[in-house]
């Protein structure tokens, strides 16, 4: 450990503080969103069945379905999992570098302090995973926004029977072949032949 590069190693923990504080606030405030949504949504149900009850009314079905329906409320808290497992990721990498920071720190308050090789390979990790999940974490978003919204795509055009999904395809062929943006209508169905009786 030297003395530049301790100022080095603190330069890179105050980019990573002030990146990985900003990711921690946004990730946590997701997930307290969806929790708090999705309890309040549950909880809103059940208040509104309990005042029915009380007052002698037959409660809402749709309510009752919603309230019945657990998988529904455990799909929308597992929404909330990977936001609140990346914020945690961030808030050890946080605390990894404030604590490479005192001891950096430490380290340069000291008269005549040596090298102090440990504390250089120890630094040294951290800015590494630090960097890397800084890498990491902008390819795996870039991932899931380009796969969420092909996903919405898929949805939207599955939202249309097959039958016209297949004249859509129909359609695009026809043009191509012919420049014509209307598919010809359909030909009227052909009687079958009657048999013809011999006379007597």
């Amino acid at each position: 450990m030297s003395d530049d590069y301790a100022s080095l190693i603190i330069t890179v923990v105050i980019a990573v503080l002030a990146v990985g504080t900003v990711q921690l606030y946004t990730l946590m405030n997701r997930w307290g969103q969806v929790f708090v949504t999705t309890s309040g949504r549950r909880t809103e149900l059940r208040l509104r069945t309990l005042q029915a009850m009380t007052e002698g009314r037959q409660a809402d079905e749709g309510d009752l379905k919603e309230l019945a329906d657990k998988w529904k409320w455990w799909r929308s808290l597992l929404r909330a999992v990977p936001p609140y497992l990346a914020a945690g990721i961030w808030g050890a990498l946080c605390a990894l570098n404030v604590g490479v920071a005192i001891r950096v720190l430490q380290w340069s308050g000291q008269d005549g302090h040596g090298k102090d090789p440990q504390l250089a390979e120890h630094a040294y990790w951290v800015a590494v995973a630090s960097i890397g999940t800084l890498m990491f974490e902008g390819l795996v978003r870039s991932f899931l926004t380009v796969g969420g919204r092909m996903a919405s795509n898929r949805r939207r055009l599955r939202s249309f029977s097959t039958d016209d999904r297949d004249r859509l395809y129909e359609l695009i062929d026809h043009y191509q072949q012919t420049g014509q943006t209307q598919l010809p209508p359909p030909a009227p169905p052909t009687s079958a032949p009657q048999p013809t009786l011999p006379s007597p």
